[in-house]
């Protein structure tokens, strides 16, 4: 038997019985904090369904329908082989994500208004998706990755372009400052960070079961502070000193380092005046083009 195929059926049966990541079981108990045992879970970014997947132990369960969203042919074979033993309650797509087509790929998929769960994990435009996404749904729960280097109380996003793909590098998503920024004045409470994840919760179900937390409590005590921080990202490095910088200096620091990409994002001392979103037609911010 090809050593591909053995691998494949060992990928299938740990979807059943692999041990759950940090994030995953983070979310499951916030689900049950919420009384949410049950619903629609979408994931933009599915990857293999299992390496620290939030949603692994959702896409486990009958309990739970959904979509899981993944354009890499190779990761996404691992998807369709590892949640084979689910029926069409679970829906798996192969297809790239982007402010334009998520809705009629959602309207193609039936997803619901009111879904439970929205796990968001693209590297590029992460913060533009997810805005339209909000234009038409009103997920319960948000687990979105942020861009855990840039500390608060800097404002960053990549700009939606058609063309951009992820290189590997620092410069991708968007700070935990910019995320709070849209969701908050959209009715969401931010409950945590862990490590690179953000979970947000919509405040009607949030109501007195989940703190809302400044972003900047929230960077600081689920990633600056959090044991074990170094040893799991060790890539970070680099970028540490950021976090012992004053605003002004990361800002410069930041534009230096993403200079490669001048145009490309939106970088600001602060979340703009006001609220809303920084870089978009209801918030255009300063691009930078230095």
């Amino acid at each position: 038997m090809p050593r591909w195929i053995r691998q494949l059926g060992v990928h299938a049966r740990e979807a059943r019985s692999a041990p759950l990541a940090p994030m995953a079981v983070h979310l499951v108990a916030l689900l049950g904090r919420l009384d949410l045992h049950a619903g629609f879970v979408v994931d933009i970014g599915a990857g293999d369904g299992i390496a620290v997947s939030p949603t692994l132990p959702l896409f486990r369960s009958p309990a739970w329908r959904g979509l899981g969203i993944e354009p890499d042919p190779a990761k996404f074979c691992r998807l369709s082989v590892a949640f084979a033993f689910r029926d069409a309650s679970l829906s798996l797509v192969r297809a790239k994500v982007t402010p334009a087509t998520v809705l009629d790929l959602f309207r193609a998929c039936r997803v619901p208004e009111r879904l439970e769960v929205l796990k968001l994990d693209i590297d590029s435009y992460d913060l533009f998706v997810l805005e339209a996404i909000l234009a038409a749904h009103r997920p319960g729960v948000i687990v979105m990755e942020v861009n855990e280097k840039i500390p608060p109380p800097l404002y960053f996003t990549v700009l939606f372009a058609e063309d951009h793909a992820w290189s590997g590098d620092h410069f991708y998503g968007c700070s935990i400052v910019a995320a709070s920024t849209l969701l908050r004045p959209a009715g969401y409470v931010l409950e945590s960070m862990q490590f690179d994840n953000a979970y947000f919760v919509r405040a009607d179900l949030a109501n007195g079961r989940v703190a809302d937390l400044p972003p900047a409590d929230a960077f600081r005590e689920g990633y600056v502070r959090r044991p074990g921080r170094r040893r799991l990202f060790p890539h970070n490095a680099d970028m540490d000193d950021l976090l012992e910088m004053s605003p002004e200096h990361a800002l410069e620091a930041m534009r230096d380092r993403f200079r490669a990409y001048h145009g490309r994002f939106i970088l600001e001392r602060e979340a703009p005046a006001g609220g809303g979103m920084s870089g978009t037609p209801g918030g255009r911010g300063h691009v930078d083009q230095e």
